[in-house]
């Protein structure tokens, strides 16, 4: 696997513990997206899959690796599902000490599973609820016409909004009414 100048997710997740949801958001979706595009070509661990089998020593640290490789069984084929497990243990790492929503969790506890069967390929996990974020209600100013989310300004029962720059010192008003 080729090295990239500017360190790796460990030492960002070390050097940015008050980094943003947002941000580690964005990071779990391009992680995601680069193994969905590796698995969607079939290369796992840089090694094409055609009956690929577990011969040589592993090179991987254990706390990564998927429980059906730790088992004292031969491994047949290497799964997307492998990768998958490992995934969730660097999810979990990325948003630890995070406030998440119930969904991250979720993800990354079916990541973590131990039955391949039961983790997402990556596709599934990029459309997991985990990722969809509502998006923010805007409405109108009926003065300035400009656009502005929904709760920065006042609606009125037929649905005309005024916008907090238009109402002025009149927005500290809002919330006695």
């Amino acid at each position: 696997m080729p090295f990239y100048k500017g360190g790796d997710l460990d030492a960002w997740i070390r050097d940015n513990p008050f980094a943003d949801l947002a941000t580690r958001r964005r990071i779990a979706i391009g992680l995601l997206y680069g193994l969905h595009d590796l698995h969607s070509r079939g290369d796992f661990d840089g090694v094409q899959m055609h009956d690929v089998t577990m011969t040589q020593p592993l090179q991987s640290t254990k706390q990564y690796m998927a429980p059906e490789l730790l088992r004292d069984e031969v491994v047949d084929k290497i799964e997307p599902a492998v990768d998958m497990f490992s995934v969730g243990v660097v999810l979990a790492k990325l948003f630890e000490n995070t406030e998440i929503s119930e969904a991250i969790k979720s993800l990354i506890s079916s990541l973590r599973s131990e039955d391949p069967s039961q983790r997402p390929i990556a596709l599934e996990a990029l459309h997991h609820e985990a990722f969809q974020v509502e998006p923010v209600k805007e409405a109108s100013c009926a003065i300035c016409l400009d656009m502005y989310p929904a709760d920065e300004g006042v609606s009125c029962a037929d649905g005309h909004f005024t916008c907090e720059k238009v109402l002025g010192p009149l927005s500290s008003c809002r919330g006695s009414a």
